[in-house]
Protein backbone atom coordinates (compact mmCIF):
# COMPACT_ATOMS: atom_id res chain seq x y z
CA UNK A 1 0.00 0.00 0.00
CA UNK A 2 1.58 3.61 -1.11
CA UNK A 3 1.21 6.17 1.60
CA UNK A 4 0.66 9.69 0.12
CA UNK A 5 1.28 12.76 2.08
CA UNK A 6 -0.53 16.08 1.46
CA UNK A 7 0.30 19.25 2.10
CA UNK A 8 -2.12 22.16 3.27
CA UNK A 9 -1.21 25.24 0.21
CA UNK A 10 -3.85 27.37 1.35
CA UNK A 11 -6.59 27.82 4.19
CA UNK A 12 -9.97 30.20 3.57
CA UNK A 13 -11.98 31.23 6.55
CA UNK A 14 -15.02 32.46 5.41
CA UNK A 15 -16.50 34.54 8.70
CA UNK A 16 -20.05 35.54 7.18
CA UNK A 17 -20.59 31.41 6.29
CA UNK A 18 -18.93 30.20 9.32
CA UNK A 19 -17.02 27.96 6.98
CA UNK A 20 -13.02 26.64 6.79
CA UNK A 21 -12.12 25.78 3.44
CA UNK A 22 -8.81 23.94 2.63
CA UNK A 23 -6.90 22.99 -0.33
CA UNK A 24 -4.12 20.80 -0.72
CA UNK A 25 -0.82 21.16 -2.90
CA UNK A 26 -2.58 18.06 -5.29
CA UNK A 27 -5.93 20.04 -5.52
CA UNK A 28 -8.00 18.07 -3.20
CA UNK A 29 -10.27 20.34 -1.33
CA UNK A 30 -12.32 20.55 2.16
CA UNK A 31 -15.01 22.13 4.00
CA UNK A 32 -15.91 22.20 7.20
CA UNK A 33 -19.36 24.13 7.45
CA UNK A 34 -19.66 25.03 11.16
CA UNK A 35 -23.38 25.32 12.89
CA UNK A 36 -24.96 28.27 14.10
CA UNK A 37 -25.36 27.69 17.68
CA UNK A 38 -22.71 28.45 20.76
CA UNK A 39 -21.22 24.68 19.99
CA UNK A 40 -20.54 25.98 16.39
CA UNK A 41 -19.21 29.04 17.08
CA UNK A 42 -16.65 27.62 19.69
CA UNK A 43 -15.46 25.35 17.21
CA UNK A 44 -15.21 27.66 14.70
CA UNK A 45 -13.16 30.00 16.77
CA UNK A 46 -10.87 27.56 18.10
CA UNK A 47 -10.49 26.12 14.91
CA UNK A 48 -9.43 29.72 13.30
CA UNK A 49 -7.39 30.31 16.49
CA UNK A 50 -5.81 27.10 16.04
CA UNK A 51 -5.44 28.01 12.00
CA UNK A 52 -3.70 31.67 13.23
CA UNK A 53 -0.93 30.10 15.70
CA UNK A 54 -0.07 26.92 13.11
CA UNK A 55 -0.28 28.21 9.16
CA UNK A 56 1.73 31.19 7.91
CA UNK A 57 -0.11 34.11 7.17
CA UNK A 58 0.18 34.08 3.61
CA UNK A 59 -1.15 30.41 3.28
CA UNK A 60 -4.49 31.67 4.56
CA UNK A 61 -6.98 34.49 3.44
CA UNK A 62 -9.67 35.72 5.80
CA UNK A 63 -13.15 36.64 4.11
CA UNK A 64 -15.62 38.75 5.80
Amino acid sequence: MEETTLFLEHVVINVAQRKIEMTSDRGDYEEVQFLWDEEGREGFTDTWNMIKAFVPDEMYSVRL
